[in-house]
């Protein structure tokens, strides 16, 4: 629950392969590499069952397995929920079809414990008696006719019992009461942190994102390029006018497959498989920061890939297309797939390589900007030992100029600000940063870094405020503790005038680059800007390669 996620399944999957391959990631890949073939051949299987056609169900599975929009979830590790949950429910698919071919209790069992499982991996499979609703009506055909004419006969190639409409419904009770317990308990484990409220993420908003998600989810089916990691939230941004548009899309494709039912049922099958298994994640319950993901895709792309599939190969029928073209065009689909799949693939290699690949597809994206930024402290830390560079900045600022209610960029520009010694700057982030903040995490950080600060200005009484606030948070925080301890010790030090004193001495009787910077960090946080701007250039002079030097010199040049 203090993960904002209850997938206990999912983690022992994960602490399974801690003690199979330790930390070595290409074990932790293998496995969801094997789960994802797993659950593409499962998928064909079942298909190739239920319907007879093995071609049809063969292009379904290749489509699953090799569609470049899957590689989020099986390339990122953390993703091994989804692929996991998905093998869950085509077992229990499997399950149900053992069920209704003889209806009993232990076989309902049976369907029962392997839903549990999928949803003790990952909270997405909440439609799985819907699923089962719409298979009753295609591919099994299940419902008994009554005085509704549409319905169809008994399934020819998988002759099963039927049952009126309303026997189907209630022996899916149960299952619907293990959607509900788990819906309980997922709304339990993210209120607090990662569910937003009406207030970040207004109705209106959700509605129209909802709706434009939903189009570029098909889309994205069809044209499967420009994929990033990170898609933001399009609702506030989106005119009404262009949200009745998506609408009218849907609504349009919605009256076509309905109008179809009879002779082309699995259209209706498809596209409300499509509609119904992306409700948990379109974003009327919002919960995280993105406005779609490539991972929710993942099971609701199986119902588009289906109509797709048997829409065409019908099509190829009535018009006498030579199976032998039919074939060599479907080939010609999965190269291509291919290609893109192996090509985004490479974005993966890592989160600077990824994130920098979002920056390039999706503009404005302030979630890429902050990885990036972060990335590149990283890396200038690992080679010269600087704790900021001006690139790295940059991006920290792009991102609370795209959004400024991100909290993480503001931390991370206020970071950048007090190491390069403009601790007035900094504090106004770490403010900024509290004012928006929903999470309690951030919040914290930002705290100890205002108490920082205020340490370093000698303002201890608000330094002392500071980590008190954070205490209040967290009673055991050791950050704060610590902040605190240090607080007491340095209250009894020297003054800031009588450091800077002393520190120029030290510099002039031993000329140090880092002493000079130091010396302008202290001049310039004290308000002596003229001297700063002397220290920080004899610094830049001592070491031309001091990059701190250089951008404080750049900054305080600005402001004059």
């Amino acid at each position: 629950m203090q993960f904002s996620n209850w997938h206990p399944l999912t983690w022992m999957s994960h602490a399974l392969d801690c003690e199979l391959f330790g930390l070595d990631a290409g074990g932790h890949h293998f496995t969801s590499l094997l789960l994802h073939a797993i659950d593409a051949v499962i998928l064909f299987l079942l298909l190739s069952r239920i319907t007879g056609k093995i071609g049809r169900s063969l292009m379904v599975a290749a489509l699953f397995g090799l569609h470049p929009v899957n590689v989020e979830s099986v390339a990122w590790v953390a993703e091994r929920k989804t692929v996991l949950s998905m093998l869950f429910l085509l077992l229990a698919l499997w399950a149900y079809l053992w069920y209704a071919r003889k209806p009993g209790i232990g076989r309902h069992g049976c369907v029962d414990a392997l839903f549990a499982l999928a949803l003790a991996a990952k909270p997405m499979a909440v439609t799985f008696p819907f699923l089962l609703l719409l298979m009753d009506y295609w591919p099994l055909q299940r419902i008994k006719p009554q005085r509704i004419k549409e319905w169809q006969s008994s399934s020819e190639t998988l002759p099963l019992p039927q049952f009126p409409p309303l026997r189907l419904l209630t022996e899916k009770l149960p299952l619907f009461a293990l959607s509900a317990a788990s819906c309980t308990v997922t709304v339990i484990a993210q209120h607090r942190v990662a569910m937003k409220t009406m207030e970040a993420f207004p109705l209106r908003d959700r509605v129209v994102n909802a709706l434009f998600s939903y189009v570029m989810y098909l889309w994205k089916a069809v044209w499967p390029v420009h994929l990033s990691v990170f898609y933001a939230p399009e609702g506030s941004r989106l005119t009404i006018w262009q949200a009745a548009v998506c609408l009218a899309f849907l609504v349009a494709i919605s009256i076509l497959v309905w109008r179809g039912r009879r002779s082309r049922p699995y259209l209706l099958f498809g596209w409300l498989w499509f509609l119904g298994t992306l409700v948990p994640m379109i974003g009327i319950v919002q919960v995280g920061e993105q406005g779609m993901a490539d991972r929710y895709a993942y099971l609701p792309y199986v119902g588009i890939f289906i109509a797709a599939v048997w829409g065409l190969a019908d099509l190829a029928q009535m018009r006498r297309i030579d199976p032998k073209y039919s074939a060599a065009a479907a080939c010609a689909v999965l190269l291509v797939l291919s290609f893109l799949t192996r090509r985004q693939l490479r974005n993966w290699e890592s989160s600077y390589v990824l994130f920098t690949h979002s920056l390039q597809v999706t503009p404005d994206n302030y979630v890429a900007e902050d990885i990036v930024g972060t990335a590149l402290l990283e890396e200038t830390f690992r080679t010269t030992g600087q704790k900021c560079s001006t690139e790295a900045r940059l991006h920290f600022e792009n991102a609370v100029r795209i959004h400024p209610e991100d909290t993480l960029g503001h931390i991370d520009l206020g970071f950048c600000r007090e190491t390069q010694g403009n601790l007035q700057e900094a504090i106004k982030e770490y403010q900024a940063a509290l004012q928006v903040t929903h999470s309690k995490f951030l919040k914290k950080r930002a705290l100890i870094n205002l108490g920082g600060v205020y340490r370093a200005l000698r303002q201890f009484a608000l330094a002392r405020n500071y980590y008190n606030e954070c205490l209040k948070v967290d009673p055991g925080d050791q950050d704060a503790l610590k902040g605190l301890a240090r607080v007491d010790k340095e209250e009894k030090m020297p003054s800031l005038e009588q450091t800077i004193a002393a520190l120029s001495r030290a510099a002039a009787d031993h000329p140090d680059a880092k002493l000079y910077l130091q010396l302008g960090n202290l001049q310039r946080a004290a308000g002596r800007v003229p001297e700063a701007l002397i220290s920080y250039q004899r610094a830049f002079d001592l070491d031309p390669n001091l990059e701190e030097a250089r951008v404080a010199l750049e900054e305080l040049d600005a402001s004059q």
